[in-house]
Parts: structure tokens; sequence; C-alpha cells
């Protein structure tokens, strides 16, 4: 199933952390659930995504249809078997959430950020987007190069990203 905005929605069991991460950074909607017990289904805000676990006892509990249990050890084979399951790399859009709170960041100008982030970094990046909710500012550091690489290398083709 697809959410509204046209991309799907995670609700990600506690110990696939690290695979919580790499979905928002990928631009998905990925929300950690830490207590099965604590949630309301009969609000239909889950109704819409995917449950992801490790765990055969969660995937069991889980009360509704979309759910997927994944038996792979790294985040790298675990969105290689999403994209086997559900095609995600063709909702790819990357780095447009915060990897902090799950929400969709905001481009900001240069003066914006002028006085929340270090001046060498003011000085050698054009972008900078901010998070509405911790106010995190960020840029298109080295770091997204490297991201970029090693999602090439798992074999994910991002040819809609400006580099």
């Amino acid at each position: 199933m697809k959410s509204s905005s046209d991309s799907y929605r995670f609700f990600v069991d506690g110990m696939l952390k690290g695979l919580m991460r790499w979905l928002r950074f990928l631009g998905f909607y990925a929300e950690e659930i830490r207590s099965l017990n604590a949630i309301k289904f009969e609000d239909n805000y889950y109704k819409d995504g995917y449950f992801l676990t490790a765990s055969t006892l969660h995937f069991q509990s889980w009360p509704l249809p979309q759910k997927i249990l994944l038996r792979e050890k790294n985040n790298e084979d675990q969105l290689q078997y999403l994209q086997s399951q559900l095609k995600i790399y063709e909702q790819i859009t990357l780095f447009s959430r915060c990897s902090l709170c799950n929400v969709r960041l905001t481009e900001i100008s240069r003066s914006e950020a002028e006085n929340k982030i270090p001046q060498r970094v003011l000085g050698s990046f054009k972008k900078f987007y901010y998070c509405s909710v911790c106010h995190r500012i960020y840029w298109e550091g080295g770091h997204v190069q490297r991201m970029i690489d090693k999602l090439k290398r798992m074999g994910i083709v991002i040819n809609h990203y400006k580099e």
C-alpha cells in the first residue's frame, strides 16, 4: 500500500534501527515501534504502512496484513530484500527526511543558516536543509557522496539526485 504521498511508510521493530535510519536517508517515512502492546490498531494509522521485523513472534503478533519478516542480518541485504518485495528504489527521494525526527526537511536560505552552522560550512556549500522538529540544519557534505557511493555499490541507482 502507498500513502497519500505515493511513498511507502514503514513501521520498524526496534531491533532494526539501522535499517530505519537508512530508510529515512532514502526518503521514506520510517517510524520505530518500541512496544507492540501500546499500539491501537483501530484508528487506521498503521493500515497503509508496512511493519518490518526480524522477530517471528513480532511478525505473528502484528494483526495487519502488510508485514515483512526480515531474515537478513545487515542493512544492505535488508534493503535488497525490500526492493525484491516492494520495488522501493523507484520511490527514493534521497536525504529529504531528518534521520532523527523522520519529518520532511525544508530548504532554507544561506542567510537563515548563517548563525547556526560553522562559518567554513557556510562558505563551502550552497544548499541547506532544516528540520522543523529538532532544528538541525543539514548540508550536502562529503558524507552525502560517501552514502551515494555506498548505495551505488549496493546496486541502488541514484540518477535523480542533484549531486
